[in-house]
């Protein structure tokens, strides 16, 4: 009898892990956004949400394409959507002062001025206005 219980219980908790493996795989999105500047450099925009409710949201911009990313090199920006404006050799980045990280050892070619964005009101308006102030969003989740 308490084999058949431990039994019952094994595949109990294998059936809820497996949900709960795909309950995360299908929050989870990673999208890989290519920018080529005049100067010739190539960068990109990594996004990544991950967990069971989703909630851990980055937003990377790195001159490599590989998923993990590198605090020394990388832009890292922990929120669920950025906006921004490319010109010719350079990028404009408006996100969360909060959760942006900025590498030690800028590499890129490419000129990245990040405008931190400092309360809610802020993020409310460049959520609401960032087509009429002409820059891109760039989230998380799919659109």
């Amino acid at each position: 009898m308490k084999k058949l219980q431990f039994f019952l219980i094994a595949l109990t908790i294998i059936s809820c892990k497996d949900s709960l493996h795909e309950i995360s795989e299908s929050m989870s999105t990673n999208k890989l956004i290519k920018l080529t500047f005049d100067n010739n450099e190539q960068l990109y925009f990594k996004t990544n949400s991950h967990g069971i409710s989703g909630n851990h949201q980055s937003i990377v911009l790195s001159n490599q394409t590989k998923t993990v990313y590198e605090k020394e090199s990388d832009y890292i920006f922990y929120s669920s959507e950025i906006y921004y404006r490319t010109n010719k050799d350079s990028i404009i980045i408006y996100a969360p002062e909060s959760g942006v990280v900025i590498p030690k050892n800028k590499s890129f070619k490419t000129i990245v001025s990040v405008i931190g964005l400092k309360n809610y009101d802020e993020i409310a308006d460049y959520e609401k206005n960032y087509k009429a102030y002409k820059l891109q969003r760039l989230s998380v989740y799919s659109e």
